[in-house]
């Protein structure tokens, strides 16, 4: 927090008008917003593989509790091992 406080007093914050200020965050929101359609979908085909194998993994957990209740899961799914 204390960089963004000295970069606001750098550029001079205080000293901008309320109109600046609102053209400001809205070029701000439509930047990030820009940049996250361009992000969002790279990062998602990279990642399609991990979240193809995490889906079977919890699959497979699903269909044969015993399986995931063997490999240590049995405390972050206490209900699926209770027997």
């Amino acid at each position: 927090m204390e960089s963004f406080s000295s970069l606001l007093t750098r550029i001079g914050w205080a000293s901008w008008g309320f109109q600046y200020r609102i053209a400001a965050a809205a070029a701000f929101v439509l930047v990030t917003l820009w940049i996250s359609t361009l992000i969002v979908p790279a990062a998602l085909r990279l990642l399609r593989p991990l979240l193809f194998l995490a889906s079977v993994a919890l699959a497979v957990i699903a269909l044969f509790p015993e399986i995931g209740c063997t490999i240590g899961l049995s405390d972050a799914v206490a209900a699926l091992c209770r027997r």
